[in-house]
């Protein structure tokens, strides 16, 4: 999500609090073999995992997420996160 946030604030001048994670995906990676230790001075096959993680961000338009709410709270908690990066982005201007 960190790296997410660093590209989106590059490329598009956008904040951390006007971005909605879209998707996540997150995919089988390499597994390494290592020798495990067993009991009785055996070993055995072990292995360490790893995984892909992809995640998407979307700038979100609060205009349609207020239109599409169903509920007044959902309107007021929209709205409200709307002036927060309004004065979020007026103050990294200044």
């Amino acid at each position: 999500m960190q790296r997410a946030n660093a590209i989106a604030k590059l490329q598009f001048s956008a904040i951390p609090e006007e971005l909605i994670i879209k998707e996540v995906i997150v995919n089988k990676g390499i597994a390494i073999k290592k020798n495990r230790i067993m009991g009785r001075g055996r070993t055995g096959v072990g292995y360490t995992r790893s995984s892909h993680v992809t995640v998407k961000v979307e700038k979100i338009n609060f205009d349609d997420m207020i239109n599409k709410s169903r509920s007044m709270n959902q309107k007021k908690k929209w709205s409200e996160r709307r002036e927060e990066v309004e004065k979020l982005k007026a103050i990294n201007i200044n």
